[in-house]
């Protein structure tokens, strides 16, 4: 027990000693543009009897509702341009799929992207002219996809039987990480019915060959690459009772950084890769949103509001944000 403390430790003061190579202290897409843009979360939150997307302004604390449709708008992203939000609705076909729309952050203008189907999980390529999502294809299999904002054209990138689930890119813009199952198996299935659990995939965008990173004995849920690329964050766990973990593509080793009996779920990167933010219930029924150093060290509440916090996303906005308050049926 003692040699797994101390490997314990050795991992943690060298994650922290490693350096984030390759990346600036902005993303790119702001390199000429804002020099002081705000850092933002943006999450959806089920309260007020529907889920709404919700901004958390970092240096106030102040939260802005952003959207108002009776009915679900969740799995929210803000553009590397700091200007638009990218978020998956309900409100074309309620209760039958979701769609991604775009919305203005300083107009509050909304615009729904051109995919015929179902569209979930909208992620920005790190450029900011893509949008990755996953969606049912002929044989109701979970592929992934990518629309470009230029053509407003679809590419189906995966395509054989294995169901891929929220994808996240690579900072080349080269490659998709993507929790992946059989396809009998969706994010819906009762506990007791899944016979094979989710694992990682990294998919690379212009061959569509999809090869498996990490194979879990739990389900997983939420991948996202480190802004240095090294190391893939996710949770896992049995349904219900998540834990967030680091997988390091080097090593090929994942480490748990939550240990506990609550809820842990939901794990995003600071632009800068030093620290991690995710959800819990720790404090109580609902979840509310905490940070930790990159190392899994330091945990502290960040912001607790009236309801359950879901899928935070930390970014940059560069533009005043419209008043969403003002602005109807958004």
């Amino acid at each position: 027990m003692q040699k797994l403390l101390s490997l314990r430790w050795i991992l943690l003061i060298a994650i922290m000693l490693i350096p984030i190579t390759g990346v600036s202290a902005l993303p790119d897409a702001l390199q000429d543009g804002d020099e002081n843009p705000t850092e933002f979360i943006v999450y959806h939150s089920a309260r007020n009897g529907n889920t709404d997307v919700y901004l958390l302004n970092l240096d106030t604390l102040e939260e802005t509702r952003v959207t108002f449709y009776p009915g679900i708008d969740r799995y929210a992203e803000i553009s590397p341009d700091g200007t638009q939000i990218v978020f998956e609705s309900e409100r074309v076909d309620r209760f039958d799929r979701f769609v991604l729309f775009i919305l203005d952050l300083a107009t509050g203008e909304l615009t729904q992207l051109d995919i015929p189907g179902d569209s979930y999980a909208g992620t920005w390529s790190p450029d900011g002219s893509q949008i990755a999502y996953y969606a049912h294809d002929e044989r109701e299999v979970y592929q992934l996809f990518v629309y470009d904002l230029a053509t407003q054209q679809s590419t189906q990138i995966t395509t054989g039987t294995i169901n891929h689930y929220v994808p996240g890119w690579r900072g080349d813009g080269n490659a998709l990480v993507s929790i992946a199952n059989e396809s009998n198996i969706s994010r819906f299935t009762a506990e007791s019915d899944i016979t094979r659990f989710s694992n990682i995939h990294v998919t690379d965008i212009s061959t569509g060959i999809s090869e498996q990173v990490l194979d879990t004995p739990d389900w997983d849920s939420r991948v996202s690459y480190s802004p240095n690329d090294r190391y893939i964050l996710h949770v896992s766990g049995p349904y219900a009772s998540d834990d967030v973990f680091v997988f390091d593509t080097v090593t090929e080793n994942s480490y748990r950084w939550m240990d506990s009996v609550d809820l842990n779920t939901d794990p995003a990167w600071s632009p800068d890769g030093k620290y991690i933010i995710f959800v819990s219930n720790r404090a109580g029924e609902e979840t509310d949103l905490y940070i930790m150093d990159r190392g899994g060290n330091n945990v502290r509440l960040l912001y607790a509001d009236a309801g359950e916090i879901s899928e935070p996303m930390w970014s940059y906005v560069t533009v005043q944000l419209a008043d969403f308050g003002s602005v109807a049926d958004f």
